[in-house]
C-alpha cells in the first residue's frame, strides 16, 4: 500500500528540496545532515520520479514496524492477536501513516532511533566490542539524520546514569564521533551555519501563548489525541503497569515531549519534531492494552475509528482529488509553463526555495532561488547557482506581483508573475565585514561613520558603475522579525575586481529613520535598484540610543 501511496501521491514541496539535495550530495546542507539526501538519491538509482524520492522511505519504515515489535516482551507477542492489535495501534498514529511514504529527515531519524534503541538495549545487558561498535554506529547514523537524535542519545543515557561509569561507554561515544568528523568538518568550513540557524535564526525568540498552545495541540495531533489521552489518564491512576522492563519506553515518552514543551516556551517548535514518540508510544500502547481489559476495549475502538479516518485521508491524496493540500498545490503543468515562458534563459525564483526546488524536479533544469534581505537563508545560499547567470538574461518570478512585474494566467488558472532581465546581476557569495572591531553605537540624533570592507572571491566582476542595475550599499537592522534599512553613504568604487577586496568608509544618518531605542542584530546588504537587496555579511550587535 504504502509502494502505491508512493507512486500515485504528488511530490511535496520539502521533497523536492531534498530531491535537488540528492544532485548534489555533499557531508551536510543548510538547516539538515546528509542522510536524507543519501537515502534519495540510492532511491534514484531504482525508480524515477516520486517512487524514487520514496523507495527508501517506505522500506525503512517496514524495517522499523519490525524494530519496534522486537520492543515488545516476547510473552505478550506470543498472543494470536497480538499483530493485528499491534499494527491497529501504528495505523492510527497520523505521523506513522504519513511517514511511511513521505520523505522527510524525519524518516531516518525513526528509523535509526530505532536502530539505537535497539542497539542501546543490547549494549546495556551486554557490552561487549560487539555491541559497543553497534552502538557508536547506530548513533553516528541517528546524527547524521537529524540533530533531534541528540535529544533521544541524551535520554537514553540520563535514563541510565550507570552507563557514565563504563569505559565502554565512552568508546562507543568515541566511534560516533569519529564517524561524525566529516559533517563536523563541513560545519567548520561553514561557519557551523545549521547550529546558527536552528538556535538563533530559525524562529522569532521569546514566550508566546500561541507557541505554547500550537505545540501542545500539535504534539497531541501527530500523535492521535484519543492515544495521548489514554496513557496520559492510565499513568495517572495506575503507573505500575509499566513495569521496569517498560520504563525506558516511558521516560522517552514523557522525557521527550516535555523537552519540546518546555522549547515552545521560548520559541515555536513544530508538530512533527516529537515524530520520535510514536515509537515508545507504541510499545506502551501495546502494554496497556494487554494489562487492562477496559483500556484494551478503548485503544481497539481509537483504532479503528483513526484508522478509516487516516486511511480515507490517504486515499483522497492518492487519487488526487480537488481538495486543498500541499499534495495538490504548483503541480507540473505550472512549471512547465514557467519553462515554456522562460525559452533558454535561466528561471531566478525570488524568496522561493520551494518552487525553485519543485521547478527542478518536474523540469529537470536547474533554476535558482534567491533571498531579499528580509526572508531567512536556505540552502540555495550556499550553492550560489546565480553566479552561474551573471550579466545574462534570465526570469525573474515571484510570487505577487508588483509593478515592476509582468503577469500571465496558466491553463490551469495559476498566475505567474516574471520579470525579463536582460543583464542579471548577482549579489551572493560577496563578503562583507566590518574592519572596526568594537561594537557599533547608533545615535539617533547623530550622523555615524565606519569602515567596511567587500570582498568578491569570485571571477566575478562587480561593477558599482553599471547603468541598468547599479549596485547600491546599506545596513539593516532587526529585532524579533521586525526590520529598518539604513542607507549608506560612501565614495562609490568603479569596480570590485575578481577576487579582490574593496574597504570603503560608509556613513549614515537615522534622523528621518524613527527607530526605536534597543538592541539589534547588523547586516550589511548589496542590493540594485529596482530589483532587491541581499545579505552578505554575518550579524553584529548594535545599540540604538
Amino acid at each position: 500500500m504504502n509502494l502505491l501511496q508512493s507512486y500515485f501521491s504528488p511530490i511535496l514541496q520539502d521533497e523536492a528540496l531534498y530531491w535537488n539535495f540528492a544532485q548534489h550530495l555533499d557531508w551536510g546542507y543548510f538547516d539538515h545532515p546528509p542522510m536524507v539526501a543519501l537515502l534519495v538519491k540510492i532511491g534514484g538509482i531504482f525508480f524515477s520520479k516520486t517512487l524514487g524520492v520514496r523507495l527508501m522511505t517506505v522500506l525503512l519504515m517496514g524495517i522499523l514496524v519490525k524494530i519496534i515489535w522486537n520492543f515488545i516482551p516476547l510473552h505478550q507477542r506470543k498472543n494470536k492477536h497480538a499483530p493485528l492489535l499491534y499494527f491497529g495501534i501504528l495505523f492510527s498514529i497520523p505521523a506513522c501513516n504519513v511517514y511511511s511514504f513521505v520523505t522527510t529527515p524525519d524518516v531516518p531519524l525513526l528509523f535509526f532511533s530505532g536502530l539505537y534503541l535497539l542497539a542501546f538495549l543490547k549494549f546495556t545487558k551486554k557490552n561487549n566490542t560487539k555491541h559497543l561498535l553497534f552502538l557508536g554506529i547506530a548513533a553516528a547514523l541517528l546524527l547524521y539524520s537529524k540533530y533531534h537524535g541528540a535529544l533521544v542519545i541524551f535520554l537514553t543515557v540520563l535514563c541510565q546514569p550507570k552507563l557514565l561509569k563504563k569505559r565502554s561507554t565512552y568508546l562507543a561515544g568515541l566511534v560516533a564521533l569519529l564517524l561524525l568528523l566529516p559533517h563536523l568538518y563541513w560545519q567548520y568550513k561553514h561557519d557551523f551555519i545549521s547550529v546558527q540557524y536552528h538556535l538563533f535564526e530559525r524562529s522569532k525568540v521569546g514566550f508566546e501563548s500561541s507557541n505554547v498552545l500550537g505545540a501542545f495541540f500539535g504534539f497531541v495531533g501527530i500523535l492521535n489525541p484519543g492515544f495521548v489521552i489514554l496513557l496520559a489518564t492510565s499513568l495517572r491512576k495506575n503507573r505500575r503497569i509499566y513495569k521496569k522492563s517498560f520504563s525506558l519506553m516511558l521516560r522517552l515518552f514523557i522525557g521527550y515531549l516535555t523537552f519540546f514543551l518546555l522549547y515552545s516556551f521560548r520559541s515555536r517548535p513544530e508538530a512533527h519534531w516529537v515524530a520520535f514518540a510514536m515509537i515508545p508510544m507504541a510499545v506502551l500502547l501495546f502494554n496497556l492494552a494487554n494489562s487492562n481489559a477496559k483500556a484494551r476495549k478503548k485503544i481497539q475502538y481509537i483504532a479503528l475509528v483513526s484508522s478509516l479516518f487516516l486511511f480515507s485521508a490517504r486515499l483522497l491524496i492518492a487519487l488526487q482529488l480537488p481538495v486543498a493540500s500541499e499534495f495538490q498545490k504548483e503541480k507540473n503543468t505550472f512549471f512547465e509553463s514557467i519553462s515554456k515562458l522562460a525559452g533558454d534563459r535561466k528561471v531566478v525564483f525570488l524568496n522561493s526555495y520551494q518552487r525553485a526546488s519543485k521547478f527542478n524536479y518536474y523540469t529537470k533544469k536547474q533554476a535558482v532561488s534567491v533571498n531579499t534581505a528580509k526572508s531567512r537563508q536556505n540552502q540555495f545560499d550556499l550553492w550560489a547557482f546565480e553566479s552561474e547567470s551573471h550579466n545574462k538574461p534570465i526570469l525573474l518570478v515571484k510570487k505577487k506581483g508588483t509593478t515592476l512585474f509582468d503577469s500571465i494566467q496558466t491553463s490551469s488558472g495559476t498566475w505567474i508573475f516574471y520579470r525579463e532581465i536582460e543583464h542579471f546581476p548577482r549579489f551572493n557569495a560577496t563578503i562583507g565585514r566590518l574592519k572596526n572591531k568594537t561594537p557599533l553605537v547608533f545615535y539617533r540624533d547623530e550622523a555615524g561613520t565606519t569602515n567596511i570592507t567587500i570582498q568578491n572571491p569570485t571571477s566575478l566582476v562587480l561593477d558599482f558603475q553599471r547603468k541598468d542595475f547599479p549596485y547600491t550599499l546599506s545596513f539593516l537592522l532587526t529585532k524579533n522579525k521586525t526590520h529598518y534599512k539604513i542607507p549608506l553613504h560612501y565614495k562609490n568604487p568603479n569596480k570590485i575586481l575578481e577576487k579582490t577586496t574593496e574597504e570603503l568608509s560608509v556613513g549614515w544618518n537615522l534622523k528621518k529613520e524613527n527607530i526605536p531605542k534597543g538592541d539589534y542584530a547588523l547586516f550589511l546588504l548589496l542590493g540594485s535598484k529596482n530589483l532587491y537587496d541581499q545579505k552578505i555579511s554575518k550579524s553584529w550587535s548594535v545599540r540604538v540610543q
